[in-house]
């Protein structure tokens, strides 16, 4: 499996400029969304190769958007990374949160000149523990 594309969900526009800019930069496609009805209407069209998401988003938690994605036979296993400043925000109500599973987390602040790496490593963390 290779990585190309991520869908991002992120709300705030400078961010999502900047980690969009950044990603294709690092030579990936991506399909930047500020809402998570943006990126439910996207997934019709655009087949990820990872979900990047915001914990935080207006309507619904990233955690929230990615259980929706679950839903989906074509995204059940579709790898995830959450941007968070605190992996307890992690979390879902009445539901167990294995069910998002796989997934990563990047801390917040993002570290702008090791991000691509980063997103790449937590991916591969992804795969490693898939296999296992």
């Amino acid at each position: 499996m290779e990585l190309n594309n991520i869908l991002y969900i992120e709300d705030d526009p400078h961010m999502l400029d900047l980690v969009t800019y950044t990603l294709e930069d690092g030579g990936f496609f991506i399909q930047p969304c500020s809402t998570p009805d943006e990126a439910l209407s996207a997934i019709d069209s655009f087949k990820p190769d990872l979900i990047l998401s915001d914990v935080v988003l207006p309507g619904k938690t990233g955690p929230e958007l990615l259980y929706i994605f679950r839903q989906i036979p074509e995204l059940l296993n579709i790898p995830a990374i959450f941007l968070t400043s605190s992996k307890e925000l992690i979390k879902l109500d009445n539901h167990d949160i294995s069910f998002l599973e796989p997934f990563e987390t990047i801390q917040k602040p993002i570290m702008i000149d090791s991000f691509v790496d980063d997103v790449r490593e937590a991916w591969q963390q992804i795969i490693i523990k898939n296999r296992g």
